[in-house]
């Protein structure tokens, strides 16, 4: 009886690891897919290296799961309370949501894009046009120029968010914020931002909070002739 039933624990125990070693199989042909597919289209070793590098974290993230399918069949209102649990210490050190009352926030979390930068890309880069604000949920960024930046102010890292210079003064920027490593972030655009300005009356004071807030960094980057 011991025998047997030893024998129905361990049997069980490697049908759950075949099942998720199987995912990863699946996982791994469809990368070897890809990179044939682009080889034989011209894309270089590198470019292609990036991009398996860049699948495998979202593997590492999701297993495989694609959580649009998640949120898409979920009412708004509990999808953005699963969006907000995930992303609850980085909500609580942004000055766009710590200002924002309940009802705002929540909105922000649905309207705000969800990105994912590689290491070495550019979260904002120079010389385009500021209709883009990073708030930076996870991961770390520098910001690089030609010109010099001040030390104080040149390291990003989760909680800390960009584009705000020269989205409002509407100019172009003249620096760029790079990725050290793997980066996700939210993304607020100008035509979104107009929307909740126009519906929002609240937004006035929100933008208020995080003026005060990122004065300091500004100031610095205005006396150093970056924009950002």
């Amino acid at each position: 009886t011991g025998a047997t039933l030893y024998a129905f624990a361990v049997g069980n125990v490697v049908s759950i690891l075949n099942q998720l070693d199987g995912g990863r199989s699946e996982f791994r042909k469809h990368q070897s897919a890809v990179s044939s597919y682009l080889s034989l289209n011209g894309v270089t070793s590198d470019v292609i290296t990036r991009i398996r590098r860049f699948n495998d974290y979202q593997w590492s993230r999701t297993r495989g799961f694609d959580p649009s399918v998640l949120f898409d069949q979920l009412p708004t209102d509990l999808r953005t309370e699963v969006t907000y649990s995930m992303l609850r210490d980085t909500v609580q050190r942004v000055p766009l949501f710590t200002a924002a009352s309940g009802p705002l926030r929540k909105r922000l979390l649905q309207l705000l894009q969800p990105r994912t930068y590689p290491p070495g890309t550019a979260l904002l880069n120079a010389h385009e046009n500021g209709n883009e604000i990073v708030f930076i949920t996870k991961g770390e960024a520098d910001i690089e120029s030609d010109q010099p930046v001040p030390k104080e102010i040149r390291y990003l890292a989760s909680g800390d968010y960009i584009g705000d210079l020269s989205f409002f003064l509407n100019e172009r920027r003249n620096c760029a914020a790079i990725a050290r490593g793997y980066v996700d972030a939210l993304v607020l655009s100008r035509s979104v931002f107009e929307q909740l300005r126009q519906e929002e009356p609240e937004m006035k004071m929100v933008l208020q909070a995080m003026a005060q807030k990122q004065s300091q960094r500004n100031q610095a980057l205005v006396l150093a002739g970056l924009v950002l």
